[in-house]
């Protein structure tokens, strides 16, 4: 048999070039303008968003501060810990910053929904709230990958859970574990019990759906038990804990604010966060004009309370209101209920 002469010459160069434009475009696109991992010691500041009625009046103001205090890895209780980690992140101790796993789902998200989502181990976590912006690009992607490889090399495990919990949200301006708790409950994070952990701990995904404070209150018990059930499931608790913290009651702390329509500004909230992203609703500097008539929503909201005062009697507690613009389906009061502020 006779082989037709291949010339590898020119076959080499062709390769070698390939691999140098790969390269050179990988350091130009990824690379070239990456933050130092160092500059994790830093609080970035962030600008506030602001949600207006139709006719300029402020209702509120999102994360105009970062509330922050700091707190050491050592006064941090285990059990917040682990629900952090079973709900989070359960293999942080053996990965090197980025899951295998967690990178196929979220290519699988790419190529099937066309969406960024899911992956994100605690270290990328960190990087991407503290060094990059808020965008949901695949160049931003790989450069939160390549920061946390560098992350991990430059930290220990312990340095860089204690900078997560001292960095991330957990809603309002609630930033860190410490003044979650604060803020949630009225006490030190190293005080709060097993139910309480497992509530703060799945705030972090979507602080904004998952709030007690929130438009759904409901969805912070339910990611509360998603959470007991994966701290089961990893066995760092027994699943009669789980079942006993589930059944626990919850007091939250009292949130007087000055917050006009409640209700309304948080539903806007919940809008603003699945279009642009949370991180772009907490630090993005928005300014929202929304369709609300407030002059008209103070009368609705005392018609509402005044209405239920008169069926006291009957055993009924609490009513809600709506008011449209039928021509165009505008929101004009939302009065969601008697009293935002009452956690009863």
């Amino acid at each position: 048999l006779k082989f037709p002469r291949v010339h590898l010459a020119p076959l080499l160069v062709t390769v070698y070039g390939l691999l140098i434009t790969v390269i050179f475009s990988f350091y130009w696109v990824i690379l070239k303008d990456l933050p130092y991992p160092t500059d994790l010691v830093n609080h970035r500041p962030t600008l506030s968003t602001k949600i207006y009625d139709r006719n300029g009046i402020l209702l509120f103001t999102f994360y105009k501060d970062q509330n922050r205090s700091l707190i050491s890895l050592k006064d941090i209780p285990e059990h917040f810990k682990s629900a952090t980690l079973a709900i989070e992140d359960s293999q942080f101790y053996q990965h090197n910053g980025v899951s295998l796993k967690g990178v196929l789902r979220s290519i699988k998200q790419i190529v099937f929904n066309q969406s960024l989502q899911g992956g994100s181990t605690i270290t990328q976590q960190l990087v991407k709230n503290a060094l990059l912006s808020p965008e949901r690009t695949i160049k931003r992607k790989l450069k939160e990958l390549v920061l946390s490889l560098e992350v991990e090399w430059l930290f220990s495990k312990d340095q860089i859970l204690e900078m997560y919990f001292n960095q991330v949200s957990y809603g309002g301006t609630a930033y860190g574990a410490e003044q979650a708790a604060q803020t949630y409950f009225g006490k030190s994070i190293r005080e709060v019990n097993l139910a309480e952990a497992a509530l703060l701990a799945g705030l972090p995904a979507s602080p904004t759906t998952y709030s007690p404070f929130g438009s759904n209150p409901y969805l912070a018990v339910y990611r509360e038990h998603q959470v007991l059930n994966r701290m089961a499931e990893e066995q760092m608790i027994a699943p009669q804990e789980a079942e006993l913290a589930k059944q626990e009651k919850i007091k939250l702390a009292p949130q007087y604010t000055n917050i006009k329509a409640p209700h309304f500004v948080m539903f806007v909230k919940d809008l603003l966060a699945q279009q642009y992203g949370a991180t772009m609703v907490e630090q993005g500097g928005l300014e929202v004009t929304t369709s609300l008539d407030w002059q008209l929503q103070q009368q609705v909201q005392d018609i509402v309370s005044r209405e239920i005062s008169l069926v006291s009697n009957l055993n009924i507690t609490n009513g809600s209101a709506l008011v449209t613009n039928p021509k165009t389906c505008e929101i004009l009061v939302m009065v969601g209920s008697r009293d935002y502020w009452d956690t009863r």
